[in-house]
């Protein structure tokens, strides 16, 4: 896709695609990737774009009319390959920011529980890996990284999408659960770099919570394995949690009327069923963008996870 044709459109995230990959459209651009749609809709249209697109190494990057910048990579990870091809995009990136803050990240990483390298180490771990060199190449620590997520993926390719801005933004962390950047060694060499929550201060006095993938984890532990409705429970009270961490005194539930976008990753798609009468009691509204998608969460014992986005006056 040559980054001169790129329009000033919209960048949209959409699921359900035969394949990943960046797509450009008569409507703008689409970061496209193979997770099926459980419910909900497929399409999330995030911002509009002041212009075109530009290539850096993997990376395309656009700039948002609204100041922001943001930047897709839909690499095809080679057998062996995934640290290598995590630890280059992150680089791209660290040097694509430049003056801004990074306020958010999607990591969509293929066969994310499979083996990998013949040391006990999963895919996850070895994309962990790849992006901790990165971090250590560009001078950083694990501790200033934004809110993220690491979802599992079809295919072979390693799809990530980030925003950058001016405004001040603060990370957040659950009060009951560990910082990522401090797990302990048995979850692998190379700890998780992400902040459970970005809390972004617009001038205009608005808000914006990213809130990272939630699961069923306390301190650094696992809860609840093989019962996705024990497991959504306290996925729901991590969220809220950290929501109430950000200042937002109302929990997850605080946003503005229509402010809310929310994402639910199962593991199994048969669970949706069990799963829906609950989150329909405790999270959505009217008014509120709800998206369901079948995806493998980062600890093969977990089968459930949240993230959100609110929007506050």
């Amino acid at each position: 896709m040559p980054a001169s044709s790129l329009n000033s459109a919209s960048l949209a995230l959409s699921y359900g695609h035969a394949e990943a990959g960046l797509v450009e459209h008569s409507g703008g651009v689409t970061v496209a990737l193979a997770n099926p749609v459980l419910d909900g809709p497929a399409d999330e249209t995030w911002v509009r774009l002041a212009a075109g697109g530009s290539r850096h190494g993997s990376l395309t990057l656009w700039h948002g009319d609204d100041g922001s910048r943001w930047g897709a990579a839909s690499v095809v990870v080679e057998p062996g390959s995934l640290a290598a091809a995590a630890e280059r995009v992150y680089r791209e990136i660290f040097q694509a920011q430049g003056h801004l803050t990074l306020q958010r990240i999607w990591n969509y990483i293929p066969r994310i529980n499979a083996p990998c390298g013949g040391h006990g180490q999963d895919r996850y771990q070895a994309f962990c890996g790849g992006r901790a060199r990165a971090l250590q190449a560009s001078g950083r620590d694990g501790a200033g990284m934004p809110a993220a997520s690491a979802m599992g993926t079809p295919g072979d390719v390693l799809t990530v999408l980030f925003v950058a801005g001016t405004d001040p933004v603060r990370h957040v962390e659950n009060p009951r659960q560990l910082p990522a950047h401090r797990y302990p060694a048995r979850y692998g060499p190379h700890p998780p770099s992400f902040a459970r929550a970005s809390l972004v201060s617009r001038p205009d006095g608005a808000r914006r919570l990213y809130l990272s993938g939630t699961a069923s984890i306390r301190g650094s532990e696992s809860l609840h394995p093989g019962d996705v409705v024990a497991q959504l429970s306290v996925a729901l009270e991590n969220a809220d949690l950290v929501a109430r961490a950000a200042g937002l005194t109302g929990g997850l539930g605080a946003g503005g009327p229509g402010a809310r976008r929310l994402r639910l990753y199962l593991r199994r798609a048969e669970d949706w069923p069990t799963v829906r009468p609950m989150l329909d009691a405790h999270l959505p509204r009217a008014g509120d963008w709800l998206s369901v998608i079948e995806a493998d969460i980062c600890r093969p014992e977990l089968l459930v996870e949240i993230e959100a986005c609110v929007d506050t006056a």
